[in-house]
């Protein structure tokens, strides 16, 4: 009898673990885990592609649903396009300004509010974003019919060491996306692995 009676608990207890770990994952879940991203309105899987850059040397990860365009003249970055736009680039850092300085120059007049995507991997490093009008998303990033404000989601970090020119190399990312797509969990997963994963790889 004391068989039985322990042995029904063990047997539910077994039942009841592989019922939790054989369930499907969730949508954020499966992000982290696969290397991918659910693309919007979509269940299929799309990767990213890596971008390097040959004349500065940085790298950033790209959501594949995004389409690049051609590399800048100057070499120093790209722009990939879709229902929304990252922009890549880099430069020497002359002025030898401060990451703060750096992204207010981008953001103008826009309020900034800094976040943080996890530990910072450069010392000079800032992330934050901003918030415009849709009439400079039109004006910026040549999108036709988005009238609600646009939110940019800008990373930079400053390069320093041996063989960096006085004041650094300075590498930005900056995502711009219409403000409705704030509510969609799969798409913030994805562009903060992008912004995220931009590194220098010299």
């Amino acid at each position: 009898m004391r068989k039985n009676k322990f042995f029904r608990p063990a047997l539910l207890l077994v039942i009841w673990l592989f019922m939790v770990f054989s369930l499907p994952l969730k949508a954020e879940e499966v992000y982290p885990r696969s290397g991918g991203y659910l693309g919007l309105g979509s269940n299929e899987l799309k990767p990213f592609k890596t971008y390097t850059n040959a004349r500065f040397g940085y790298s950033i990860e790209v959501p594949n649903d995004l389409t690049a365009q051609p590399e800048a003249q100057n070499g120093d970055g790209r722009r990939f396009t879709g229902s929304y736009v990252l922009t890549v680039y880099a430069s020497n850092n002359i002025l030898e300004q401060t990451p703060a300085q750096i992204m207010q120059g981008l953001a103008g007049t826009a309020k900034l509010n800094t976040c943080a995507l996890g530990p910072k991997k450069y010392a000079k490093e800032l992330t934050a974003f901003w918030k415009t009008s849709g009439a400079s998303w039109k004006a910026s990033a040549s999108q036709s019919g988005v009238d609600e404000p646009i939110i940019h989601l800008c990373r930079t970090f400053i390069v320093e060491g041996e063989g960096m020119p006085d004041g650094g190399l300075i590498v930005t990312a900056i995502v711009e996306y219409p403000e409705s797509y704030d509510s969609r969990a799969d798409f913030h997963q994805a562009i903060r692995h992008s912004i995220k994963s931009l590194r220098y790889a010299r």
